[in-house]
């Protein structure tokens, strides 16, 4: 691939991250606005759950078309679909009959088309990213419409703010099908599943438990302690989410290079850039209120007392990056699955003795124990 090409997908694959950020930050700022908080906490909790079963329902093939769409092409791409569309369906299916939010009718059947056109919308843009990246960006574009949205829906309370979700999803999912629709007709290749499963079950893991945070924790919420407190959580954790991305991001560019980092500089680096977050996370209380609304103010107050799990979570990315390029993937699988084990164990003591701020507390102590195995393990090299 020539280096303006390389290029030119780099920017597509990085602006269409950008742009899905912005809209689902600005979707929730909006809907903050024009929705109660309890309205909030139950359809935010929904599509958390929602976007947890859409990355797990892929087995991590997704990677395994990154690795082998050259050699397999749509053998590749139609046993994606297959796995993706059956094991969505049967998970969402499980949540559906659980109903751990009390959901009514009119929500539940709300569900169930979030369900169905999101799970269409994410395998084809699984296919785009190998297919044609501008593509895969003008999806995202696409599925911006529903920004637009919360206004005008609010009247009809929780269900409007389903709907309005649900048209980002039915814009993108229309725009892929006319773009890559054939390419992901479902069918059935044991050949490209066992060499996709082979490469990709490490990195599958890995973000599996990174999610649960963010996708299967706000259901543990609102179920324990109430709708609002769901809200207040959800918000709070989009930022924590936003303020990880640059970290992050260099750790994919250490990746991309090849590039072997010292322990001591990636200390060094993560440390540098907590402290530039220091100040936008102490005056969390002026900003969030004026982002969100008056009424998240509790938001403000997790995201304030988030600061030493930030610590954790930024040097926790450089480490997980610098594992990597040693090819230590099944000890980042290892280390990832404890973090969450830990969170999972710890968060209903720490949610009944401390209520809403329990849930970060069991995410700073989680992301704690990650950086002690990871600093553990890691080469002494400063």
């Amino acid at each position: 691939m020539e280096l303006r090409d390389l290029l030119t997908q780099t920017l597509h694959l990085s602006s269409a991250t950008m742009f899905s950020a912005l809209f689902g930050f600005f979707f929730w700022s909006i809907s903050a606005r024009w929705y109660e908080p309890a309205e909030v906490g139950r359809v935010s909790s929904m599509v958390a759950a929602l976007n947890l079963i859409f990355f797990a329902s892929t087995l991590g093939l997704n990677v395994g078309l990154l690795r082998f769409h050259d050699s397999f092409g749509e053998r590749a791409t139609g046993t994606l679909s297959s796995v993706m569309i059956v094991t969505a369906g049967f998970l969402s299916a499980m949540y559906l009959l659980i109903n751990p939010l009390g959901l009514n009718t009119e929500e539940l059947c709300a569900l169930i088309l979030i369900a169905l056109f999101g799970t269409a919308y994410n395998i084809l843009a699984y296919i785009e990213i190998v297919v044609s990246t501008r593509a895969y960006l003008l999806q995202s574009l696409a599925s911006g419409v529903r920004v637009a949205f919360p206004p005008v829906l609010s009247g009809m309370g929780s269900l409007g703010l389903a709907t309005a979700y649900l048209t980002g999803f039915i814009a993108g999912s229309a725009y892929g099908v006319l773009r890559v629709g054939r390419l992901a007709r479902p069918r059935l290749d044991g050949e490209f599943l066992r060499a996709a499963l082979g490469v990709s079950m490490g990195n599958y893991l890995v973000g599996l438990t990174s999610l649960l945070p963010v996708y299967l924790v706000p259901t543990l919420v609102v179920s324990l302690l109430g709708s609002k407190a769901g809200a207040y959580y959800y918000i709070a954790f989009i930022l924590i989410n936003l303020l990880l991305v640059p970290p992050g991001a260099l750790g994919v560019l250490l990746v991309r290079e090849h590039e072997e980092v010292t322990m001591g500089k990636l200390l060094l680096l993560g440390f540098a850039y907590w402290l530039l977050l220091l100040p936008v996370i102490l005056s969390s209380k002026l900003w969030v209120p004026l982002l969100f609304g008056a009424k998240y103010v509790e938001s403000a107050r997790l995201l304030l007392i988030s600061a030493p799990g930030l610590l954790f979570g930024t040097v926790n990315q450089l480490l997980t990056a610098s594992m990597t390029i040693l090819r230590r993937a099944r000890e980042i699988a290892v280390f990832s699955a404890a973090g969450a084990l830990v969170l999972l164990l710890s968060l209903y003591p720490l949610m009944e003795r401390e209520g809403l701020r329990g849930t970060v507390s069991a995410w700073i102590l989680s992301s704690g124990v990650v950086f002690t195995l990871m600093a553990m393990k890691h080469p002494k090299t400063f």
